[in-house]
């Protein structure tokens, strides 16, 4: 006995991956999405706008990195994502990464600092705008870390994101994004980043502007 044809479509649609529900994600709705398209790297996003050609969406997402003193550092960044490698927002996917959270503490560390003591003139002099590549010594060999640029009272960093920093006398501190509450030792076309006590630097930055 033959099947009705409208049946069988009923099936086909049925079966299609979730590719063909990627036309119901909405501006503004939160999902989770794989930049990298593989099943470790979901993350958890907002739609900016989309499909797209090839059925590509444009996210805000939010991604993390450890930094040296193994701290998670949390920012947003935008990315273009498969209609194939979205699904549905699960709040308890990565429970710290919740846009409220992240944007709430970001808003926290981009508050203007109380005023302090006129502080002493650095030596070195303001530290140089431009890009800045950072190495460190680990077990006797030379290893690379993002860096970031300065750009008048604020930065940018090299994995996206940023925020602003400040000077007193000859360190400069950052405020807001991926290195928020990091310090430096600011010298000629140099940062030396301190460790979390401020003891001794540890991560050295330089530039040619």
């Amino acid at each position: 006995m033959k099947r009705p044809v409208c049946a069988g479509l009923a099936i086909a649609v049925a079966s299609l991956p979730g590719a063909a529900l990627a036309q119901a994600w909405k501006p503004g709705e939160i999902v989770l999405g794989s930049p990298t398209t593989i099943q470790a790297g979901f993350r958890r996003c907002e739609v900016i706008r989309g499909p797209e050609a090839n059925n590509y969406f444009v996210l805000n997402c939010l991604q993390w990195f450890l930094d040296h003193n193994g701290k998670k550092k949390r920012y947003e960044a935008v990315t273009r994502v498969s209609g194939d490698w979205i699904k549905p927002n699960d709040p308890s996917f990565e429970p710290d990464m919740q846009f409220a959270s992240v944007r709430a503490a970001a808003a926290t560390a981009a508050r203007p600092a109380p005023p302090r003591a006129a502080p002493v003139q650095a030596a070195g002099g303001p530290a140089k705008a431009g890009s800045y590549h950072c190495v460190f010594f680990i077990n006797g060999m030379l290893q690379t870390v993002p860096g970031f640029t300065l750009i008048g009272n604020g930065y940018r960093h090299q994995n996206g994101g940023g925020g602003t920093i400040r000077r007193v006398g000859g360190t400069i501190e950052f405020v807001g994004g991926p290195l928020d509450g990091q310090a430096g030792k600011v010298g000629p076309n140099t940062v030396h980043l301190y460790n979390d006590k401020r003891t001794r630097t540890v991560i050295d930055c330089d530039t040619k502007g």
